[in-house]
């Protein structure tokens, strides 16, 4: 996925094996480990997150795609449920393979700053961008 034409305020990286309890699973185990992130979100002003997960290239694509959707699915609901913050601005993607990811993928948090009127526009790239 490319970044928007703004840059990120921050990115929250994690390996799989860090929040969920098996690699092949969308299953929280270290909810803690999110608490920063979440924290950084209910503090900061921010306009955009997004929550990208991907698998390294083993396995079914279409399997993997579907995996990478429920954790940051699983991600985002944490975030909501457990700090105050607007949820129309949290977006997932899940990206399925991707070479770059490494053996195990990954999941990330990326907040991007707030630019007047340009919010819909933000989501809109990002969205244009991850399907490239």
């Amino acid at each position: 996925m490319r970044s928007p034409a703004w840059p990120a305020l921050k990115t929250f990286a994690y390996q799989p094996k860090q929040i969920f309890d098996q690699p092949d699973s969308a299953k929280l185990k270290n909810r803690k480990v999110l608490n920063e992130a979440g924290s950084f979100l209910e503090n900061g002003q921010f306009g955009l997150a997004v929550v990208a997960a991907s698998t390294g290239m083993k396995g079914d694509s279409d399997k993997n795609r579907r995996l990478t959707e429920a954790q940051t699915m699983v991600v985002r609901d944490y975030l909501v449920q457990n700090f105050r913050l607007d949820d129309t601005r949290i977006k997932t993607i899940g990206l399925g393979k991707v070479k770059a990811a490494g053996d195990t993928g990954g999941v990330e948090i990326t907040v991007y700053p707030h630019v007047a009127g340009s919010r819909k526009e933000l989501a809109r790239q990002v969205q244009n961008n991850s399907s490239r």
